[in-house]
């Protein structure tokens, strides 16, 4: 049998009419020996009350709490928790009319929590600290306004901490008492759950020997079988889970064209380019100059990328000017004769979504026209290949309009 101890009514009523727990009020409980688990609970709203001052050191049922300790000092064999508050109000000064004069959140009162616990419930030295986080036990996560400060907690006494942030949540004080700041009297599946995890369940199973198998009974053979498909349905559905995921993580690997820059940006730029247009160049080297060139039968492609949390400047488009105008100078020197267009990709204030993003200022599209650049943002570039993809538009019809066109480059539905 489990007794739990508390002073609120909404947590009697969910236990009351389980017989496996005994509910006793927090003034009058009983003998902790004629249970194999004792929870203490001091989370209730009702205890952290001081109805005749306004003083915030002590709560008015400081009498009451004071028997805990004997109490817990002749239990022999009875395991205990004391479950801890979590960030409620603690109020003082009643004015008669059912409300109080002061309030003041727990978080801010810690010392007397801790004051508490340790005169009048067991004297071992604790620091609270306050943080909502979330524990897993062994179904489920609970969660917890406050965590033990581990400067003052011994590994071998850390039972429980928070995922992620690994705040202890619950201690082993002695060997049949332990503390908690989870939020479990509220939650009867919690509070089971919990006791399971702690490994002192009221009622633990003896575990099925494995001859118990080998007896077939009613329907097992069906069963088992039934459990046999199932598991292979699963071990499908995990595989293609995986392809799907896999599809999933290639397309955020496409999106990121419209946040990332530098050599993030121009690698998986290059990709795009090179499936659209049907290329491939293993052997070019990136001395500096352009970001990567496109050798086609009419046409080359001088390209520059770049990803900027601004919108685009003169500067952007004269630098990918100078880079074509070098590589035609090259051309020179060699005697050599190409039709030579440059390609400005550019993911444009990429912080912001895509709809807060600007236009690009027409004096820039101006600048781009006058000198036979194409500028092209990345949200087009992903229109564009989406495009391509779903086969509405052909590389043939890609590398006209890149040849052709200047300025900014504009998809037309």
């Amino acid at each position: 049998m489990i007794q739990i101890i508390t002073g609120s009514y909404e947590t009697k009523n969910k236990y009351i009419r389980n017989k496996k727990y005994t509910v006793s009020d927090f003034e009058s409980p009983k003998s902790f020996d004629q249970f194999s688990i004792n929870i203490i609970d001091l989370s209730f709203e009702r205890l952290w009350r001081n109805n005749e001052s306004s003083n915030m050191n002590t709560v008015s049922l400081v009498n009451d709490l004071k028997h805990y300790k004997k109490m817990i000092e002749t239990a022999r064999n009875s395991k205990i928790i004391v479950i801890f508050p979590q960030n409620i109000k603690f109020k003082s000064f009643r004015d008669g009319k059912g409300g109080y004069y002061n309030s003041e959140d727990l978080k801010k009162l810690l010392n007397l929590v801790k004051a508490l616990v340790i005169n009048h419930i067991y004297c071992f030295n604790f620091e609270l600290d306050f943080e909502n986080t979330v524990t897993k036990i062994t179904k489920g996560s609970v969660n917890a306004d406050f965590y033990f400060d581990d400067n003052y907690i011994e590994k071998k006494c850390t039972v429980l901490v928070s995922e992620k942030s690994k705040k202890i949540t619950t201690v082993r004080v002695t060997s049949k008492l332990y503390y908690t700041t989870l939020d479990l009297v509220n939650f009867p599946e919690n509070l089971e759950n919990f006791l399971i995890k702690l490994g002192i369940d009221d009622e633990p199973k003896i575990e099925m020997p494995e001859w118990v198998n080998e007896i077939v009974i009613l329907d097992d053979l069906d069963l088992k079988e039934k459990l046999t498909q199932i598991d292979k349905q699963i071990d499908k559905n995990k595989k293609e889970k995986e392809i799907q995921l896999k599809k999933l993580e290639n397309n955020n690997k496409i999106k990121s064209i419209l946040y990332e820059t530098d050599k993030n940006l121009q690698n998986e730029i290059i990709e795009l380019l090179n499936d659209m247009l049907e290329y491939k160049d293993n052997n070019f080297i990136d001395e500096m100059e352009e970001d990567f060139r496109i050798v086609k039968e009419n046409v080359t492609f001088i390209i520059e990328t770049k990803g900027l949390k601004r919108n685009i400047a003169g500067t952007d488009i004269s630098k990918t000017l100078n880079h074509v105008l070098m590589y035609q100078e090259r051309l020179e020197e060699n005697n050599k004769e190409e039709n030579v267009k440059g390609i400005f990709i550019v993911a444009t204030q990429r912080d912001k979504k895509i709809e807060e993003r600007e236009d690009i200022p027409d004096r820039q599209i101006v600048l781009a026209e006058r000198n036979n650049i194409l500028i092209i943002r990345t949200e087009t570039l992903l229109k564009l290949y989406e495009k391509f993809r779903n086969k509405e538009i052909s590389t043939s019809k890609i590398l006209e309009q890149f040849e052709k066109n200047s300025g900014e480059y504009i998809i037309n539905d």
